[in-house]
């Protein structure tokens, strides 16, 4: 087997291998935070491109394997840890390593890689409970006999469309029926109007009235309103153009009068949705303009031909009033063979992670639909 690697900094691996990049997260990864420009969108909000080291392999002249890495210092216990972690990790809803071929051999090759820092725990988020990725971790890590930690991450709603608009509501339930019609009969007194942004010269306007309706949203009162968070609203002034270049944006605002009340903002990419942001002005919240734009969102979506529309982010009551499927991901942990990492992973698995479970207390208010969901050790 001729296998060749190199390392590349993330503004000459755009430059010499983007095509091939996107080439394969369309084909690997099935999410679209893979892709090069988009995690140039986030690692330059956070002032991050310069710590991101790319490593990608080629077999026979064949590209096989990107992975983009961070590396950082951490102190648990006041000790310093050293961490390695995908770059997926700044932003992703379900992230796959864009690995092909011997996928467990290769990632324990990347790892052993001696250009790559000493790490002592390798941490990847949002996995997808026993997806690709999932297994390659699981079995590389039985594999080399090291410490794998599981921690809960987001279970996130999605809807599998496989018929038009009409037809799906014929098989919903009546009061499902009679809710959504009672939301556009509500709205629709008001004389609030809604528009549609797609295109590159409008995500200027489009992020404007954005950040109008956040900061008069309730997310400002918890610390969440993209309108008081400088770096996030840097990331979507990159993030908005890029979508919008590639045929990817699909965002709604609800205005009225002049006055832009809700929004919506998705992504489209292989005929699957993402639920990226919403929002709605605290004021108009007795006519529920948020549900309204997301509920337009996913008619669209239909309209479209799509084949899923994905909420992203954790499980909350209005989206699964649409559907009761989805996915559960989660954080892994795998230690590295060093004496902090070995030390650090038997504390967190076998010592702190056992006494939670025997100390946790079940809430009387979950979910069925979330209790019911796996768990791991």
């Amino acid at each position: 087997m001729s296998v060749r690697n190199r390392w590349f900094k993330l503004e000459d691996a755009i430059s010499e291998i983007g095509d091939d990049w996107e080439r394969a997260v369309r084909e690997k990864s099935g999410d679209p935070t893979a892709f090069p420009w988009w995690i140039k969108s986030v690692a330059q909000a956070r002032n991050q491109l310069e710590q991101l080291k790319i490593y990608v392999e080629w077999e026979k002249k064949k590209l096989k394997t990107i992975i983009p890495f961070l590396s950082s210092v951490e102190h648990w216990y006041g000790v310093p840890i050293r961490v390695l972690e995908p770059a997926g990790n700044l932003v992703s809803y379900h992230q796959n390593l864009l690995i092909d071929g011997d996928e467990v051999e290769t990632l324990g090759r990347v790892l052993s890689q001696a250009s790559l820092s000493k790490w002592d725990v390798l941490r990847i988020k949002n996995v997808v409970d026993n997806g690709r990725t999932y297994e390659i971790l699981t079995h590389l890590a039985k594999a080399k006999g090291r410490i794998l930690r599981f921690l809960r991450g987001d279970s996130s709603p999605y809807l599998p469309i496989s018929s038009d608009w009409e037809s799906f509501l014929l098989k919903r339930s009546a009061s499902f029926r009679y809710r959504l019609g009672r939301k556009a009969r509500n709205i629709g007194k008001t004389g609030a109007e809604m528009r549609w942004f797609k295109d590159a010269s409008e995500t200027s306007e489009f992020l404007a009235h954005m950040l109008t309706i956040e900061s008069a949203s309730r997310k400002v009162a918890a610390g969440m309103a993209v309108s008081h968070r400088p770096m996030e609203q840097r990331y979507y002034e990159l993030l908005l153009p890029e979508l919008a270049d590639r045929g990817m944006l699909r965002a709604n605002v609800l205005f009225l009068g002049e006055r832009p009340i809700a929004y919506s903002l998705c992504y489209e990419f292989e005929k699957r949705w993402g639920q990226l942001k919403t929002s709605f002005d605290d004021q108009y919240a007795e006519i529920s303009p948020g549900t309204y734009v997301v509920d337009a969102a996913i008619q669209q979506a239909f309209t479209e031909g799509a084949i899923e529309f994905d909420f992203l982010g954790d499980v909350m009551p209005h989206k699964l009033e649409w559907t009761k499927q989805m996915r559960v991901h989660w954080t892994i942990e795998m230690y590295g063979h060093t004496v902090i990492g070995n030390l650090m992973g038997y504390l967190k698995k076998y010592c702190i992670d056992t006494l939670r479970r025997h100390l946790r207390v079940g809430s009387t208010n979950a979910s069925t639909v979330v209790q019911s969901l796996p768990q791991r050790g």
